[in-house]
């Protein structure tokens, strides 16, 4: 159980999708009905090799629901009656499922099928290397929705999302999972929570970097501060002008970089940590946390609206490439129309898509995203999925790690929350930097195979 935690954890972080955008460095963020229909599906791509599950007739539809899922059997309920009132006669029963990540899962829906009883959905499972392993299985075990999304009846399906997630969750030219969205709080950006007191000056003085959001701190005799919610490897990057995509990567120079190689990164850290030390920066968790000086709030993930503040986005979202926690059809399944069915009816309502993302309905916010991201670009990294060795993939791991770690060493912890700052971190930082680890041909290697890619695109 520890082990599979473990790789929970790692595939979460290195590879959660990410549900915003910006074509600058920063952004003001301020201010279907379905009716059931006679199939018109007829996949091609795969023929059906097995037959009903026992005691299933052809209209109940078998949803095997991932544990790191929210579906909860009240949100089930709750989206049942939603499909029922809509007229929708299908019976969907949701199968949970164990706690099972790559091998295992494969094995898990081996045994299901032996016996007859696999799932018409289900999850593209959490696997240890992430995107890169769970495209292999979804591609061989998925179908393939290209020609569904261009159906009539798949096409609420593909109207309910932005081309840039379809795009993201495009597998060598094949989509086989539902994108998936993440809670707001989750999402994997930094915002900027700007007291309404300096949004004239920030405007004018931000520039992207650390060192113009400092400028802050002497508009005023009140000693504006700098509140952070934590130092964290998605904040190091957005500070140092690298982003996240399968390592950090640097949108300018097209060039995924080793930042523990990098004398710029041991500076910002440095910096943030003297500023700590100087009172500039205070440890801030929650917005209730916040002094009554502060000039602005850095936090990762979306807040709720702030009175007396403007939200922000630091980070700029590349639409990595993922092939995660989405649920598709099981390619062998006998149910696949009715399996498309139910998932066009679901994801084309904003209350039920929400309720499966976030178990939670809140169609307002579902709606907010959606347009949003049709408003976004895919990136130069959108499609990009690179093909590495074993090696290659415990190595980002184990870099990913080393990040992590760099950040945590900053502060002191007690019980797992943060109690104030390690004195002894410059000291750290001394020692990281002047023993970085080899990670072997993976930075090489990942930008020889995107050069390539990118000549092809």
């Amino acid at each position: 159980m520890k082990k599979t935690k473990s790789v929970l954890g790692l595939c979460l972080l290195l590879f959660l999708g990410i549900t915003a955008c910006t074509s600058e460095n920063v952004r003001n963020t301020t201010t279907i009905s379905l009716s059931p229909a006679e199939s018109t599906i007829t996949p091609t791509e795969i023929v059906p090799t097995s037959t009903p599950g026992v005691g299933k007739d052809d209209s109940t539809v078998v949803w095997a629901v991932h544990f790191s899922a929210d579906i909860t059997e009240e949100a089930q309920k709750e989206i049942k009656g939603l499909l029922k009132a809509k007229g929708l006669d299908i019976n969907i029963e949701f199968l949970p499922t164990s706690y099972d990540c790559g091998r295992e899962y494969v094995n898990w829906l081996d045994k299901q099928k032996e016996k007859n009883t696999a799932p018409d959905i289900l999850s593209g499972c959490l696997w240890e290397h992430g995107t890169v392993d769970a495209a292999a299985f979804t591609s061989r075990e998925f179908l393939p929705l290209n020609q569904c999304l261009k159906s009539e009846e798949g096409q609420p399906l593909r109207d309910a999302f932005a081309n840039v997630e379809w795009e993201k969750y495009t597998i060598n030219g094949e989509i086989y999972v539902i994108p998936v969205r993440s809670t707001k709080e989750k999402e994997p950006l930094i915002y900027l929570y700007v007291n309404d007191k300096y949004k004239v000056l920030f405007e004018e003085i931000f520039d992207g970097t650390y060192e113009s959001l400092k400028m802050l701190c002497n508009a005023d005799d009140a000693n504006p501060v700098i509140a952070l919610s934590g130092m964290g490897q998605t904040l190091l990057m957005t500070m140092g002008g690298y982003s996240k995509g399968f390592t950090s990567f640097n949108p300018k120079t097209k060039q995924f970089v080793d930042l523990t190689g990098q004398d710029e990164i041991k500076e910002i850290l440095k910096t943030v940590y003297s500023d700590y030390q100087a009172g500039i920066l205070v440890d801030a968790g929650t917005p209730e946390h916040l002094p009554e000086n502060v000039s602005v709030y850095i936090h990762k993930g979306r807040l709720e609206p702030m009175e007396g503040f403007t939200e922000y986005v630091w980070t700029e979202d590349l639409f990595t490439t993922s092939a995660g926690v989405g649920y598709g059809i099981l390619a062998s399944s006998p149910r696949k129309e009715l399996a498309l069915q139910v998932l066009s009816a679901c994801y084309s309502d904003p209350q039920i898509a929400s309720l499966l993302n976030w178990g939670k309905m809140d169609a307002s916010e579902w709606n907010r995203r959606t347009e949003n991201l049709k408003s976004c670009a895919p990136s130069i990294l959108t499609g990009f999925l690179p093909d590495l060795s074993i090696e290659e993939k415990n190595a980002a791991i184990q870099y990913d790690d080393d990040l992590d770690v760099l950040c945590r060493k900053m502060y002191l912890y007690s019980n797992g929350e943060r109690t104030g700052i390690n004195p002894d971190y410059e000291a750290y930082l001394d020692q990281f930097f002047s023993n970085s680890r080899d990670y072997g041909n993976l930075f090489d290697d990942l930008n020889k195979q995107f050069a390539e890619w990118g000549k092809k695109r």
